[in-house]
């Protein structure tokens, strides 16, 4: 993972637009950076001097993940590329932009899979619980949305389960796969 030599300056900078207006706005701006950096820390991102290094490199690049609180931010993002037919956007989180080869899409994911392990796509189910995972959901033959994921995820699956601080996932393999009724399309 790379990142601009600036992304910590962003992001502290719309961290702190974020939270200006909060009652406890400095409660949560700490909270957040320490968690940010943790990730960073963790995730090991090396530093991207220039865009050219990419090539120069010959590093191969699978997502872009634009991050930020600033939901107009992200937007403005958003509309300045949404038309270019060479790009998938999307989204894992009210706070990112996911910006991808349109072929990277979990939909087409899962149809790899499926092909590969030689199944039928008839008997696949997938679970998620935001927007990148709708292309998923349009392929599987039932799709199921965390209790915690966004209004329009949930519209698109054909089930609900709990949330995820709620053993979510396991709820529903259990509740839709092993305890599926007999003769159903679920088993």
């Amino acid at each position: 993972m790379y990142t601009p030599p600036q992304s910590s300056d962003y992001f502290r900078s719309d961290l702190d637009a974020f939270t200006s207006g909060l009652d406890n706005g400095d409660e949560v701006n700490e909270k957040i950076w320490k968690v940010a950096e943790g990730h960073r820390r963790k995730s090991k991102m090396k530093e991207l001097p220039e865009p050219e290094f990419i090539e120069e490199n010959q590093i191969t690049v699978y997502k872009f993940l634009i991050l930020s609180m600033l939901g107009d931010k992200l937007q403005n993002c958003r509309s300045n590329w949404e038309d270019a037919e060479s790009i998938h956007i999307t989204s894992s989180g009210r706070d990112n932009l996911e910006i991808m080869h349109p072929s990277t899409q979990k939909g087409i994911g899962l149809m790899h899979l499926t092909e590969h392990a030689g199944l039928s796509m008839d008997k696949t189910f997938a679970i998620g619980d935001n927007f990148n995972d709708l292309p998923m959901f349009e392929k599987a033959a039932t799709s199921i949305a965390m209790g915690n994921a966004e209004p329009e995820v949930k519209k698109a699956a054909t089930f609900e389960t709990t949330h995820h601080n709620e053993s979510g996932v396991a709820h529903a393999i259990e509740t839709f796969v092993l305890n599926a009724p007999a003769g159903s399309s679920l088993t």
